[in-house]
């Protein structure tokens, strides 16, 4: 069996206006087809997933910092009971857990501003 394909390459640029056309002439109802290069931006998912991506990585950087935040106040306090008690050998642990949290700390203020700025990066 040989199927014969009609050529249909000269009328692919008249499609939408005879559709429109017909269209309107069954229902009574103009359409507005827009291109998809004047949409597709409001359905690139792929954009919407880095936006999402980048405000879920930004609340967790967040709360990693609040959370070191909090662990570096209680360590000060440790600290202040330990040099009350003249317990040397504790004092110098608890400092160093003190700048090992000013670190992360900073590492997780960098995330902070990555996130921030891949956001608005995307929001354009």
């Amino acid at each position: 069996m040989v199927t014969i394909l009609k050529k249909t390459h000269n009328n692919a640029g008249t499609w939408k206006s005879a559709f429109l056309r017909s269209y309107k002439q069954e229902t009574g109802i103009d359409l507005s087809i827009p291109r998809w290069s004047e949409i597709k931006d409001k359905y690139d998912l792929k954009s919407v997933r880095k936006l999402e991506k980048a405000k879920s990585d930004l609340a967790k950087a967040t709360d990693q910092y609040e959370k070191i935040k909090e662990r570096i106040q209680l360590y000060h306090q440790k600290l202040h009971a330990e040099q009350e008690k003249n317990n040397v050998g504790k004092v110098g642990k608890i400092q160093d857990d003190i700048e090992k949290q000013k670190k992360n700390a900073e590492k997780a203020k960098e995330k902070i501003n990555k996130a921030q700025a891949k956001i608005d990066e995307l929001e354009g």
